[in-house]
């Protein structure tokens, strides 16, 4: 059994072992040094500490106490980087939430997340108000300072109280700071558990994957609702005092633009983002910049994207994997220096212990194919499970070993290679989805017997949704109803682009379990696709 770890421990820039002392020491060592700039609004390294103090202080005013949740749904904005950061100073668990859910995507995770507080912005108040009625319990709403507040609606400046009353902090490494909705491993998605700890712990891995500078400058255009954004945009700069402008969102065409005027030194584009980028006409500007470095996040990027990324754009690329249960961003990494091994996905170093095991949890030797599975070498590091799902938070974790789901394999060096992710998975628009929950809301459409969706390559070089379709002869149905069934119900990258009705699906012999691999395998030439419906007008 080949497992990777790393001797030498990394140097300490901080002895925070929560949170809210991360920030702290971030202000009392750079105080008024610009941290953040969000959207265009710059925050100092005081102003985060002092302005959180404030927020805290009116949520506690408001009832806000240790172990509720307060919900975020916004994109990038200064008020959900304070909301986080007051909650924690209270023992509170921040939830942001992904900013495209809507219809029945919200409805459902805000009723399992069962927050006190909500905070949309002007982009997500529609998408927030359309299920108002429909929750059963409604979290008091507060709006971003980008809307003006009406009906239902109180606006952020309300929070904002006397930074006095923010009570002194009684947190401990593993006390719960928020909870995530991600892709996790099977079923629908989860709301996932993190503890204090994981962020100085991510902060501690990232100098080692991305060696920071004193000058260095992160520009990104990733969402705060994503751990890795977390951990690269915010942790780095309060460990390492690296300077990161986060835009509102992603655009193509002014990206590289941004990159110059930030005069940004790291950048993360993810999955979808490079290859559009790499897809750009080349330009006499290309190199124009003053990035060292930027990184991999994506199982799904091929290696000539990859290799047309560095050689155009002339940015070394850092090999990374992780995912959220397991501690988030760069779990393992392959840094650029004499430590690289071309091709891998990296290492653990003294964080974290991998290895492959087959279907029965049992090791498999180096260069053998198997599940990736994953443990802390540090307490405290990894997520505490799943928010009110015991029974999956012991499964995941079962035999000592986290599961992750994904397939990947080990050279004699300890060195990891993440092959794709598990079968009832994929990944959109830099986003995973469940297969699971896409065909449990096509199977209610009348006239479906049954349904197997499979991500399928997409022109992007991330995936599509694609579903096979059994149709039980009471109805007439066609692609088009389909789709348009699961609008409302699904968020819109959840819905499938390409339709395909057949008589059966290929199975096993054993079980008669669908095998999907033989599915995502065949052309789409038969398939009706909603792009080209679209494009070209065309039936349904």
């Amino acid at each position: 059994m080949t497992t990777s770890t790393r001797s030498t421990p990394l140097p300490l820039p901080t002895d925070a072992s929560t949170f809210d002392e991360l920030v702290r020491a971030a202000a009392a060592r750079w105080g008024d040094r610009p941290a953040f700039e969000v959207a265009g609004a710059r925050l100092t390294f005081r102003e985060l500490d002092e302005r959180s103090d404030a927020v805290a202080a009116g949520l506690v005013d408001r009832g806000v106490g240790r172990g509720d949740r307060i919900c975020v749904i916004s994109y990038n904005c200064v008020e959900s980087l304070l909301v986080w950061v007051a909650a924690a100073k209270l023992g509170a668990l921040w939830a942001p939430l992904n900013a495209s859910l809507e219809g029945d995507d919200l409805r459902v995770t805000m009723e399992r997340l069962d927050p006190v507080l909500l905070v949309a912005d002007a982009s997500t108040r529609p998408a927030v108000e359309a299920v108002w009625s429909a929750l059963q319990v409604a979290p008091a709403p507060y709006l971003a300072s980008d809307a003006t507040p009406d009906g239902i609606w109180s606006a952020f400046d309300e929070l904002v109280g006397d930074p006095a009353g923010c009570p002194a902090p009684e947190n401990q490494p593993r006390d719960p700071l928020m909870v995530i909705y991600s892709g996790g491993t099977t079923g629908l998605p989860k709301g996932i558990v993190l503890p204090h700890y994981n962020m100085p712990a991510a902060g501690l891995r990232y100098g080692h994957a991305w060696n920071p500078r004193s000058d260095d400058i992160h520009f990104t255009t990733n969402q705060l609702y994503h751990q890795s954004t977390q951990h690269l945009s915010v942790v780095a700069t309060l460990m390492w005092g690296v300077f990161t402008v986060l835009d509102r969102r992603f655009s193509l065409s002014a990206y590289w633009n941004r990159v110059r005027e930030t005069r940004a030194t790291l950048i993360d584009p993810i999955g979808t983002m490079v290859t559009l980028l790499v897809q750009q006409p080349p330009s006499e500007r290309d190199r124009d910049h003053h990035v060292r470095l930027t990184w991999n996040a994506s199982s799904t990027l091929p290696i000539h994207i990859i290799e047309q990324f560095g050689s155009r754009f002339g940015i070394p690329m850092l090999g990374t994997y992780g995912l959220t249960e397991g501690g988030g961003g760069f779990m393992a990494n392959n840094p650029v220096g004499p430590d690289h091994r071309a091709g891998a996905n990296g290492k653990g170093w003294d964080q974290f212990e991998f290895a492959i095991v087959d279907e029965q949890d049992r090791p498999l030797p180096p260069g053998e194919i198997g599940e990736i599975v994953s443990r802390p070498l540090l307490p405290n590091t990894m997520a505490l499970g799943y928010l009110g799902q015991a029974e999956t938070t012991v499964a995941t974790w079962r035999n000592l070993w986290m599961h992750t789901g994904d397939l990947g394999r080990m050279d004699e060096d300890g060195y990891l290679y993440l092959l794709g992710r598990q079968a009832f998975w994929l990944r959109r628009r830099g986003e995973n989805i469940s297969a699971y929950e896409v065909e449990q809301v096509l199977s209610t459409c009348p006239g479906v017997a049954e349904v197997c969706v499979v991500g399928v390559p997409s022109e992007l070089n991330e995936e599509d949704v694609k579903a096979f379709v059994i149709l039980d002869g009471t109805a007439e149905v066609t692609p088009r109803q389909l789709v348009d069934w699961c609008t409302g119900k699904l968020t819109a990258f959840k819905v499938p682009r390409f339709v395909e009705f057949v008589d059966d699906f290929p199975r096993s012999a054993s079980k008669r379990e669908i095998e999907r691999e033989k599915l995502r395998a065949r052309p789409n030439d038969a398939a009706w696709d909603a792009t080209a419906v679209s494009v070209g007008g065309g039936a349904s």
